[in-house]
């Protein structure tokens, strides 16, 4: 559902509905880098950056995760 808002343009609703998918899962990738891109989205840099990370910890392969850090890290 979080993919589904943020696809859908409503960031607000999206970071709600991932925020509940991590609290049940800490490990799900697909959410921490969809997390990643609502912060970025949102300038909220710091954050977007911690989320990639974490999405990298679980998934290093994840080649749009580490896209989306470096763009996050060049837009910082």
């Amino acid at each position: 559902m979080g993919e589904i808002a943020y696809r859908r343009g409503d960031p607000g609703a999206a970071s709600r509905w991932l925020e509940s998918a991590l609290a049940q899962d800490k490990r799900h990738v697909r959410a921490h880098w969809l997390a990643g891109n609502v912060w970025h989205d949102s300038g909220e840099l710091d954050r977007a950056i911690a989320s990639y990370r974490r999405a990298l910890r679980a998934a290093p392969g994840f080649a749009e995760v580490h896209n989306d850090l470096g763009a996050a890290y060049y837009a910082k």
